[in-house]
């Protein structure tokens, strides 16, 4: 057996990352607990939440690690890497950080389009309609990026669906919508 890319060796499944989601939130919560309940220390001094700290960063790294290694060799035009950077969109975690990497995401597969098959672009459809559909603002113009980069018919049809539905899904279609017509 070869050896495997750094995405492939660290990769977390797309159903593990409800569980890293909610470790990470915990962690987090854990630590802001901590600095209010012992405040600050001087610089250079140990604090009672070094070891949640530690705990967080050592989580953040082998969650997000696959990711960003993946973000890494598409860019260096490996196509393996776009089934780390989907199904990690379409897992869709809420945590600490997850916005920035999920944007980050989204940029990558946009800018290396022409790597996505068939199936990845369908797969690329559904991540734009779960943003659409389940709104995160300051992931919109990232959303709409990768719409355009993966643009068809159907696509079309789908964003235009959610458009014509109304509420923020369809405020947020109607963004995509124009910023196809800008390009």
């Amino acid at each position: 057996m070869g050896c495997l890319p750094r995405h492939q060796q660290l990769a977390v499944s797309a159903t593990d990352w409800p569980q890293r989601a909610a470790e990470i939130e915990e962690l987090r919560r854990e630590l802001t607990a901590a600095h209010r309940q012992y405040g600050e220390v001087s610089r250079g001094q140990p604090h009672r939440a070094d070891p949640i700290a530690a705990r967080l960063r050592e989580v953040l790294d082998a969650s997000y690690e696959p990711v960003l290694a993946a973000m890494h060799d598409l860019k260096a035009g490996s196509a393996s890497s776009v089934v780390v950077l989907l199904d990690f969109l379409l897992a869709d975690p809420w945590c600490f950080r997850s916005g920035c990497v999920k944007a980050d995401a989204m940029h990558a597969l946009a800018n290396r389009s022409q790597l996505l098959t068939a199936v990845r672009r369908r797969a690329a459809h559904e991540v734009i309609r779960h943003r659409l559909r389940h709104r995160e603002p300051r992931l919109l113009r990232h959303t709409a990026r990768l719409a355009m980069a993966v643009w068809d018919d159907s696509l079309e049809d789908r964003v235009r669906g959610l458009a014509a539905a109304g509420g923020e899904p369809g405020t947020d279609a109607l963004y995509v919508l124009e910023s196809r017509a800008v390009e």
